[in-house]
């Protein structure tokens, strides 16, 4: 074997090629997505797959393992991108010395080499580059290849890796290193099977107050254990159980190497980035806990001490993303959205089918392939299944006439693809709703249109009902939509409308008004409350050139109180309007924010009252008022958890589900009480708690829906106030708050196959 390795010191002259790489770098940072991994399966979070790069696990191509790396181009472009980091995950320091190794295998020859390099795409767009590693030789070379770099002083510094001309490389055993901390901060080894941690953040700390994190790993089988390979912040354990807790003594961004073992044996190294922030000065004054009598109440009254405690929390106004609800980009693009936690993603049939022959299987391997890791952002999808894109790009499957809708072998396979789909997606997590497009233009139900709806040659009327019927029948759990009122009005499904808030032209399934009036009706008037409508903005029916970025920002800017209104009348859930969103453009930010808040729904405690003091094997009386000041329900019966955590780590030292209660049902407007008496363990240890709550995610039985008040803790839960067993609660004192909307450490965890 021959290993040829040269490292290229490039200090070009500042070709278009290579500003053309930089501004797409930099596109890929303002509009996250850009070049998304397809398998994100094989790359964990940190990486990401580009336009250049794909996993293989042909066993004459992979260098380890089961599977690859794999970056291949034969077009005409200068560089091309096929392996990046992800800055929001793992950023590097500005002015700061760092690595990159990574064994290398060149499978076809490269007309000018394969290219590593520490970029920022400011920098670059500016034509500051560093010297890049570049590997120049013949098929069947190989060797491991590094690069040290002394980092400029931008702030947006990421790991690039190029094919320069054409050519295909594997890549395999990825570190980066931290060389000023002597550190590894990065590791990434392309295994399917290896157990990765499956949440892109770990919860910010601060200093000097409680923390405490369970880092969720995917893949293996539980238990897992845990060692620390490196070092850990000042004033934090990892417990072999993967309890990361304690009170951090000082600030700054961690990266800690942990190896994981799972129960048969399989195990992996991990990088967890912890980011400590600085304790708030001044610290915040403690304030008296309020006790009132509650004697008239019949659960406290039953206690050997009448009192309660009450709390007030105060309401968060600015917008934050919550499951199953507000903004939904494309899935490309919803990572690092400010506000997204739906994603559209619409499937041509052939891609899911591409011949009857085809099994449930491949619908299944394409879905995962299409959702990657969202999971680990704590986003999950809204698929549409299509046939036709105009103004000409066809997806039948290969053994059905194109444009035939109504003979009976579409149909028998219609019926055949809409139970797949069921048996595919039913019961998976990481789809929230279900457009159940399939018919017409863009799967939108028109071009042709059932009967219903009418136009031109609609469809015949019976297959209107098998249509309705077969989605009602392959999804019993999951809920569903259909794009215009008048269609399947005897089925509970909602309504995705294309053009929300299009001006009138005189088409009801377009206008505004026409659309208003369709969801007045007696038969579709209350619709909204057991299943949610939602679409996207086309910014050509609000008066704008094109559909582009620019136009949907135009659309924000000028009509965000049209949309607002008709959002909150409407009772809208969800709505596809703008890819991306920086908080740098402050008119649009603000403007996006109301859209963001007016969406979904939004619980707001007003009053929560509570035992202040429980002895060892005693009850806790928990009640609450809760308004929901949102436009539409909450529509899956999640569980709502009560918690008592450690006062000093925030460790969960008891948890409970509160029983019989629906989440459904808090509907917009409306004041629900709630009230609940909860049996504390006799073995509880002695001391001081907070009393707190979340909203679990099914999928992993994880805080999820957030409650819109300030009292929030990185993670997702809401703590109200001191709880003492056997002691004194003390003051309201809960250490200062975290962000709603700064926070991205929620997730859930995506169905094992």
């Amino acid at each position: 074997m021959v290993f040829r390795v040269i490292a290229h010191v490039v200090r070009p002259t500042i070709s278009h090629a290579r500003i053309a790489v930089a501004l797409l770098a930099l596109a890929a940072l303002a509009a996250p997505g850009w070049g998304q991994a397809v398998d994100a399966h094989g790359v964990g979070p940190g990486f990401i797959l580009d336009k250049a790069g794909r996993l293989t696990s042909d066993r004459t191509e992979v260098i380890s393992g089961a599977e690859s790396i794999k970056g291949e181009y034969s077009g005409k472009g200068s560089y091309t991108a096929y392996l990046r980091t992800e800055p929001t995950i793992l950023p590097l320091l500005p002015n700061h010395p760092y690595s990159v190794s990574f064994d290398y295998r060149i499978l076809r020859t490269p007309s000018k080499g394969f290219e590593v390099l520490f970029l920022s795409p400011t920098g670059a767009a500016r034509g500051h580059f560093l010297p890049s590693r570049r590997i120049t030789g013949v098929a069947g070379d190989s060797g491991r290849a590094m690069l040290k770099s002394t980092l400029g002083g931008y702030q947006d510094y990421l790991v690039f890796w190029n094919v320069v001309g054409t050519g295909t490389i594997v890549i395999d055993n990825i570190e980066i290193r931290d060389e000023g901390r002597n550190s590894l901060i990065a590791v990434e080894d392309a295994e399917p099977l290896t157990l990765r941690l499956a949440q892109a953040f770990i919860p910010e700390a601060t200093v000097g107050r409680g923390f405490w994190a369970a880092p969720a790993i995917g893949g293996g089988a539980s238990p897992y254990a845990w060692s620390v390979e490196g070092s850990l912040p000042p004033g934090l354990r990892l417990d072999s159980d993967g309890e990361l807790y304690g009170s951090p003594a000082s600030a700054g961004r961690f990266f800690v190497l942990a190896k994981v073992r799972d129960a048969s044996g399989l195990s992996n190294r991990i990088t967890l980035r912890l980011d400590v922030r600085a304790a708030p000065r001044p610290a915040p004054k403690p304030k008296p806990l309020t006790i009132v009598d509650r004697s008239d109440d019949p659960y406290f009254s039953e206690l050997e001490h009448h009192e309660a405690a009450v709390v007030h929390p105060v309401p968060y106004h600015l917008a934050f993303r919550n499951p199953l609800k507000g903004m939904r980009p494309y899935s490309e693009s919803a990572r690092s959205h400010p506000f997204a936690s739906l994603a559209r993603q619409y499937i041509e049939w052939n891609l899911l089918e591409s011949k009857e022959s085809d099994s449930v299987d491949k619908i299944r391997e394409v879905t995962d392939r299409l959702i990657g890791d969202l999971p680990a952002y704590n986003i999950k999808i809204i698929p549409r299944v299509y046939l036709e894109w105009p103004p000409d790009k066809q997806y039948w499957p290969s053994d059905l006439k194109r444009g035939d809708y109504r003979s009976p072998a579409f149909r028998a396979r219609m019926d055949r693809l809409i139970a797949r789909l069921g048996q595919a997606w039913n019961e998976d997590p990481r789809i929230a709703y279900v457009e159940t497009g399939i018919i017409g233009l863009w799967g939108e139900q028109h071009d042709p249109a059932f009967a219903s709806t009418g136009g031109k040659d609609p469809l015949p009327p019976d297959m209107e009902k098998e249509f309705g019927d077969d989605f009602q029948s392959a999804f019993p759990d999951k809920l569903l939509m259909r794009r215009y009122p008048r269609d399947l009005v005897d089925y509970p499904f909602g309504v995705h409308w294309d053009v929300f808030g299009a001006f009138d032209r005189g088409f009801w399934g377009n206008d505004s008004s026409g659309m208003t009036k369709e969801l007045a009706t007696p038969e579709l008037a209350d619709a909204w409350k057991t299943a949610p409508h939602g679409g996207e903005i086309d910014p050509t029916f609000l008066g704008e050139p094109d559909s582009s970025n620019r136009s949907m920002e135009n659309v924000v800017r000028k009509h965000a109180a049209r949309l607002v209104d008709l959002i909150q009348r409407l009772h809208w859930n969800h709505l596809g309007i703008l890819e991306s969103l920086n908080r740098s453009k402050q008119e649009l930010w603000d403007q996006a924010s109301r859209i963001q808040n007016a969406l979904g729904y939004c619980f707001v405690i007003e009053e929560a009252a509570y035992s202040p003091r429980v002895e060892p094997g005693g009850r806790l009386v928990l009640s609450m008022k809760i308004r929901n000041t949102g436009s539409s329900p909450f529509y899956y019966a999640w569980p709502l958890e009560v918690e008592l955590l450690d006062s000093v780590t925030c460790r969960p030292a008891w948890r409970s589900l509160w029983t019989g209660l629906d989440i459904r049902k808090w509907l917009p407007g409306s004041l629900v009480e709630i009230e609940q008496v909860f049996a504390i363990p006799s073995d509880i240890p002695v001391g001081r708690y907070i009393l707190s709550l979340a909203i679990l995610d099914p999928a992993g039985m994880v805080p999820a829906a957030r409650f819109a008040v300030v009292n929030y803790y990185n993670g997702g839960r809401t703590p109200l106030g001191p709880v003492g067993i056997s002691v004194s609660p003390g003051s309201q004192e809960l250490g200062d708050f975290d962000d709603l909307q700064a926070d991205r450490s929620l997730y859930y965890l995506a169905p094992s196959r």
